[in-house]
C-alpha cells in the first residue's frame, strides 16, 4: 500500500534524479576556462614544461577561421596553434565541432587536431616529442 509519506518521497526522487543527471551533464561539458591566456602563455608554458621552443612565428588565422594562430618550431619540428575566441557563439560552436571530430581539413588534407578549451594544435601527432608536446598541450590552464 502507498501511503502519502511515500509519495511525496518518490515525487521528490523523481524530481531532484533529473535535476542531479542535467547538472552533470551540463557541467561536463563546459569549456575549459582558458580563453582568457594568449599565444604566448601557451609558448611560455611548453617551455616550463622542459620543451625547447625553437622559434615562434605569425600564421594567418583566416585559414581555421581562428581568432589568432603561430606556428611553434620545437626541436626543429613545426606544429600549428590556433585560437579561438570562445566567448564569440559562432567560434565556440566551431572549437566544439573540431573537438567533436577530432580532426580538420586545409586545402582538402585531412589533419588531426587536439582541442584545449580554446586552442586547437596541429602537427604534434608527427613530432619526435609527441608524447611531451601532449602532455603539455593538455595541461594548459
Amino acid at each position: 500500500m502507498v501511503t502519502i509519506t511515500k509519495l511525496r518521497y518518490y515525487g521528490s526522487v523523481a524530481l531532484i534524479a533529473p535535476l542531479l543527471l542535467f547538472s552533470i551533464l551540463f557541467l561536463s561539458a563546459c569549456d575549459k576556462a582558458n580563453n582568457h591566456l594568449t599565444l604566448g602563455n601557451l609558448s611560455d608554458h611548453f617551455v616550463d614544461c622542459g620543451l625547447k621552443v625553437d622559434s615562434i612565428q605569425p600564421v594567418e588565422p583566416g585559414i581555421l577561421k581562428a581568432s589568432s594562430s603561430m606556428a611553434m618550431s620545437i626541436e626543429g619540428k613545426e606544429i600549428g596553434i590556433y585560437k579561438y575566441d570562445t566567448g564569440l557563439d559562432v567560434q565556440k560552436k566551431r572549437v566544439s565541432r573540431i573537438a567533436d571530430d577530432g580532426f580538420i581539413y586545409i586545402v582538402g588534407l585531412k589533419y588531426p587536431v587536439l582541442v584545449n578549451g580554446s586552442f586547437v594544435m596541429i602537427g604534434a601527432h608527427n613530432h619526435p616529442r609527441k608524447t611531451e608536446i601532449i602532455k603539455a598541450f593538455n595541461s594548459f590552464k
